[in-house]
């Protein structure tokens, strides 16, 4: 795909090219339009996208199945099928409205500017999924930053590097999780999965633990992977979806989250042997240790979760708010995030996390690459 630079677009995109022109060439009224994209292919994209999440939700809680909680996956279906078609609604006249109001496409508000108004489309969501879009916003947000950084060689990418900063991460994690936890103050939800018992340690335990965490980051991999399957249903083989459950990357995600388990259980136990450190202090030297698993797989993704997590920690530990409070800084931190990610989605969609083009892909059934390709083979190809 190609990156569009800032003096490419200031060239080529004047003010005679409107919203009409990239969005919308078959008629001059932009909210019939993009209503009639909406409805022709958002609206039934963004219903298989979720209904291929909330089956693979089913299916790994299948042990609480029952008539309520049937009910409440359906409600939430619905809240995130409302919130999906909001969301693109929100985004293409968002384009449009932008247009409109500067007169010309501007470089920097593209994207960003579009995104931002489809961020209020969250207030459709099930109040389960609001913080956890948000949070995973965050993280893609992360991602998308060091991606930027690597590609433009801002920073050069190193394994050594980009492990040693896991490490870190890492160690700061495990150290602010243990001291929340000895005076008693609990751990919001986050998108982090490793969380420090204070067990008394046997092998059985330490096995079992090890197995666990590898049983977890491979189910993991295997739900994502079959999510992109089970959406493109149509043009899926049992070929596929054999080889979404059952491949190497699976495994060496696994790997990770079982070798951080066997690292810091193990590393803290000798800590803990040894007696010359507090316990906290004993805690970060374990997680900076397994922060090396980080080496057998190197995904942005979890580096950018754990650092989402540890600055959510932070702010929940300094922020006291009412629940409206709350909700306004959840509301900002996504709009903002998604105005972000939206602009990297067009003017370099190589660098834009996987996720998030995947996923826009998906539920407008291709309609935003059309719109970017058009604008692309019309425009600003040179």
């Amino acid at each position: 795909m190609v990156i569009i630079s800032k003096l490419l677009f200031d060239e080529k995109i004047t003010s005679d090219i409107s919203c009409k022109s990239v969005l919308h060439p078959w008629t001059n009224n932009c909210i019939k339009a993009n209503m009639t994209s909406v409805a022709t292919r958002c609206f039934s994209g963004v219903f298989c996208f979720y209904a291929s999440i909330y089956l693979v939700k089913l299916l790994t809680n299948h042990k609480k199945l029952s008539k309520t909680y049937m009910k409440k996956i359906v409600n939430q279906l619905l809240r995130s099928w409302c919130y999906g078609v909001s969301y693109a609604a929100l985004t293409l006249n968002g384009v449009c409205l932008n247009y409109n109001i500067l007169g010309t496409f501007h470089y920097y508000t593209v994207g960003f500017l579009p995104g931002l108004l489809a961020g209020l489309s969250l207030l459709f969501e099930n109040n389960e999924n609001r913080l956890l879009n948000s949070l995973l916003w965050s993280t893609l947000v992360i991602e998308a930053l060091l991606k930027n950084l690597y590609h433009f060689q801002i920073i050069h990418y190193s394994i050594f590097r980009e492990t040693l900063m896991f490490m870190v991460v890492s160690s700061l994690l495990m150290y602010i999780i243990r001291k929340r936890s000895l005076k008693g103050q609990r751990i919001p939800p986050t998108l982090w999965i490793y969380y420090p018992t204070r067990n008394i340690f046997t092998l059985k335990s330490y096995l079992t633990e090890i197995i666990k965490y590898f049983a977890l980051g491979y189910g993991l991999n295997s739900a994502k992977s079959l999510c992109s399957v089970i959406v493109n249903f149509r043009k899926s083989s049992m070929k596929m979806f054999f080889r979404a459950i059952f491949n190497q990357k699976n495994v060496k995600f696994g790997m990770v989250l079982g070798a951080y388990a066997a690292l810091f259980r193990g590393s803290l136990f000798l800590f803990e042997k040894s007696n010359c450190y507090k316990e906290t202090t004993n805690v970060a030297l374990a997680g900076f240790i397994a922060g090396i698993s980080y080496y057998i797989k190197p995904t942005i993704n979890i580096l950018a979760i754990a650092t989402v997590t540890v600055i959510q920690i932070l702010l929940k530990e300094n922020f006291k708010g009412t629940k409206s409070t709350k909700l306004v800084l959840i509301m900002l931190i996504y709009m903002f995030s998604n105005g972000i990610l939206f602009q990297n989605r067009f003017i370099a969609p190589i660098t834009c996390p996987k996720y998030y083009v995947n996923m826009l892909q998906m539920a407008s059934q291709q309609l935003i690459d059309d719109i970017y390709h058009r604008l692309i083979n019309k425009y600003l190809k040179t």
